[in-house]
């Protein structure tokens, strides 16, 4: 018999874990899950959901959590990155060649001013809050948009790109909406289904 592969899905406080659990077992029907302590002074916890399961509760999941307005839950990508629930991940864009960004570049006051006019831009044309986070490894920003509506966000996205380019980045990547870098995909040739 093999083992059942749990994935990370979300990270949550000590007053909301329970209502994510309550949805998970009664409204997604999730029957085996595993909780865990993230960390014991703050109070949070993670849970893992079977891995056939990911991407179909972490839509659904973070509707439950924003329409209810339920605070300290964040949804975790493919790569084990936790983020609020409302935002979907949309773009992976790798800097130009010899220029380094940092880990501050997560807050639009620490941006270069070339990359902050740019992120303005593209919030503007997504028409709600963009936020980013910065990736050393491939000197690259992965930016979020503030919605629930995946598709339409790309499509937008698709079309900011196609207009202005892309900036102060040499590529930038589309990312799916559980967080993975689609790295043999293109905006230019993006087919939006």
């Amino acid at each position: 018999m093999s083992k059942l592969e749990l994935k990370s899905a979300f990270m949550t406080g000590i007053d909301s874990k329970k209502l994510v659990r309550n949805f998970l077992t009664g409204d997604m029907n999730i029957k085996i899950f595993r909780e865990w302590s993230y960390c014991e002074c703050c109070g949070y916890s993670v849970i893992d959901v079977p891995q056939d399961d990911y991407e179909r509760v972490l839509p659904e999941v973070q509707k439950f959590v924003v329409e209810n307005n339920i605070p300290y839950v964040k949804w975790i990508n493919q790569d084990n990155v936790a983020l609020e629930c409302g935002y979907v991940q949309l773009a992976y864009a790798i800097l130009r060649r010899k220029r380094k960004g940092n880990v501050l570049w997560c807050a639009n006051q620490y941006l270069p001013e070339d990359v902050y006019a740019y992120a303005r831009k593209m919030e503007e044309v997504l028409g709600v809050n963009v936020t980013q986070s910065y990736y050393d490894t491939d000197r690259a920003l992965c930016f979020a948009s503030r919605s629930l509506d995946y598709k339409k966000q790309l499509e937008l996205m698709k079309s900011f790109i196609l207009q202005e380019g892309t900036g102060p980045f040499s590529r930038i990547i589309p990312v799916s909406y559980t967080g993975e870098v689609q790295k043999k995909e293109s905006f230019t040739f993006l087919k939006i289904k």
